[in-house]
């Protein structure tokens, strides 16, 4: 005779899962009417074209520090139409090895990503709408565009697609219409009445936050020393989630000077693709909590920054970095312990790191060079709130002294 079961047998056994509520707001992103969500690729079936469009790209040559190749722009897709001829082909090949003669066009490894990511949505939208993929026309790109933009798209995020479309029609051998003057005279109308609002800006990681992050860490918890270490690093050297990820221990030296700093060498970066390096001080500070993390890290993993083992008997790797897609968590868990509400992400010790050098004073130059910017466009920008702020406050309290000095008996006229 089989046992009834009581309603707490059915209960699951074990301690209950925590549900963490956090109080970082999350921003809602643009969905593409063209790209589908994780959920709706599964759905799909593999000889779907729009499957094989997202997996196309990804599929090509792995060699991302390389010369672009026609295959970073498939177009031999099923469902996919073009009018391109075999001499176009035939010159799209020719131009890529005069190209390689002279040298290479090189970009960083997520620029070279982000470049397939927009081939793929352009591809989508061609399909999803019966348009030619290439050559771009430029009554189908104003639609595309349109699309984009009343999604919710940014001005930044359509000017990276105009750009890897523009590089596209250049492999292949085709006409570009973001050249041509109709389509200026379009993309001017539509930045000045459309693209009005302000591009988002990662919430800056300050020195503030850091000290409270510092003064909330346990010495005991091995993942919330490394937290604490890798929102000092970046703060530090400014540095990118991809330069934190591939930082290794032996481009680390200690003691670097007689107040016990270091200096990290950054073997390449999204600004020097040729693999230069360059060198960035790290503070005492910073140091030490580097030092702290390194006694807990796994033995034998030449990166700096890793995943711990998740229980007592698991072995850690001893060869793979942490992942880029660990670093939102990593910056989650930082503002969590930090008691910010901001929602910090990958690029907010940059954004942060220049606006407190322009706080105390630094100049352009100087935050230039250790944010690795080429223009100083970007920086100010990071720094803009903090200027702006600060020509308020000046002129508020000129503007007092000035109504001071005119009252009477002030001894002016």
């Amino acid at each position: 005779m089989t046992k009834k079961k009581r309603p707490e047998d059915l209960l699951p056994r074990g301690r209950p899962r925590k549900i963490r509520k956090s109080k970082v707001p999350h921003r809602e992103r643009a969905q593409s009417p063209f790209l589908l969500t994780e959920m709706q690729r599964k759905d799909l079936p593999e000889t779907s074209p729009l499957h094989m469009v997202f997996d196309a790209p990804p599929l090509v040559s792995d060699k991302f520090h390389g010369a672009l190749d026609l295959t970073d722009f498939p177009i031999n897709l099923p469902s996919v139409r073009t009018e391109l001829t075999a001499e176009h082909v035939k010159n799209a090949n020719n131009n890529l090895i005069e190209v390689r003669k002279v040298g290479t066009i090189a970009y960083a490894h997520n620029s070279r990503k982000s470049m397939r990511t927009d081939w793929s949505h352009w591809l989508a939208y061609c399909i999803v709408e019966d348009r030619v993929v290439m050559p771009v026309n430029l009554a189908d790109l104003k639609d595309f565009l349109d699309a984009l933009i009343a999604a919710g798209y940014k001005r930044a995020s359509l000017e990276h697609l105009l750009f890897t479309l523009k590089i596209a029609c250049e492999v292949w051998g085709c006409p570009c219409p973001i050249e041509s003057l109709v389509f200026r005279s379009y993309w001017k109308r539509v930045s000045r009445e459309e693209l009005v609002k302000s591009q988002y800006q990662a919430p800056p990681l300050n020195v503030e936050d850091l000290e409270a992050l510092a003064a909330s860490t346990p010495d005991d918890d091995p993942r919330a020393l490394r937290d604490l270490a890798f929102a000092a690093v970046a703060y530090d050297a400014m540095a990118r989630a991809s330069e934190l990820v591939a930082m290794r221990w032996e481009t680390i030296t200690f003691e670097a000077d007689a107040e016990g700093g270091a200096n990290v060498k950054l073997l390449r970066s999204k600004s020097d693709v040729t693999g230069d390096g360059v060198d960035l001080y790290l503070t005492p500070e910073t140091a030490n909590r580097l030092r702290a993390w390194q006694q807990h890290a796994v033995p034998g993993n030449p990166f700096v920054f890793h995943a711990l083992p998740r229980h007592a008997s698991q072995v850690g790797s001893k060869t793979k970095a942490l992942s880029i897609r660990e670093v939102s968590r990593t910056f989650e868990r930082i503002a969590r312990r930090s008691g910010t509400t901001k929602h910090l992400s990958g690029h907010s010790a940059r954004v942060g790191g220049a606006q407190d050098m322009t706080r105390v004073d630094m100049e352009l130059h100087t935050i230039m060079q250790t944010g690795r910017w080429k223009s100083p466009r970007m920086p100010a920008r990071y720094a803009e709130r903090v200027l702006v702020r600060r020509s308020g406050k000046n002129r508020s309290e000129a503007l007092k002294t000035l109504l001071d000095g005119s009252k009477p008996g002030s001894g002016q006229s």
